[in-house]
């Protein structure tokens, strides 16, 4: 995701896949996934990053990677909630990452509508209230 105020070379994260003998190793096992925490520095957010491997032929192994924010929130509500995080950004759920996130201040989510939180602390703190109607 990008945030507001910092160019796409200043949040990084690295993550290390396994050995391809350790992969193996966990397909025998019948595991096949493993889900790292990745530090985005200097932002300090922590992203799940899911990676799940296929063997494919000759001994090679397929792997396809996934980043997870902390927490996905869904209001199963009939009618609109404001949430607001105080430790963390959230984004409106959609078919590809908005150019904007939403820290500090509250979000309207409609019935069914979802957000995903990156935030830097593994207990994330929503203040929710009812929209008015």
């Amino acid at each position: 995701p990008k945030i507001p105020g910092l160019s796409t070379n200043d949040s990084c994260g690295k993550f290390t896949i396994p050995s391809l003998q350790m992969l193996h190793n966990l397909l025998k096992k019948g595991k096949n996934w493993i889900v790292n925490e990745v530090r985005c520095s200097p932002t300090e957010i922590f992203l799940q990053v899911l990676c799940r491997f296929t063997p494919i032929e000759n001994d090679c192994i397929l792997i396809d990677t996934f980043i997870q924010p902390r927490v996905i929130f869904q209001n199963s509500l009939p009618i609109s909630i404001l949430i607001k995080v105080n430790q963390g950004f959230l984004y409106p759920t959609a078919i590809t990452i908005p150019d904007k996130a939403v820290k500090d201040e509250s979000h309207e989510i409609s019935p069914l509508g979802t957000v995903e939180i990156f935030s830097s602390v593994s207990d994330v703190c929503m203040d929710i209230k009812c929209s008015e109607i």
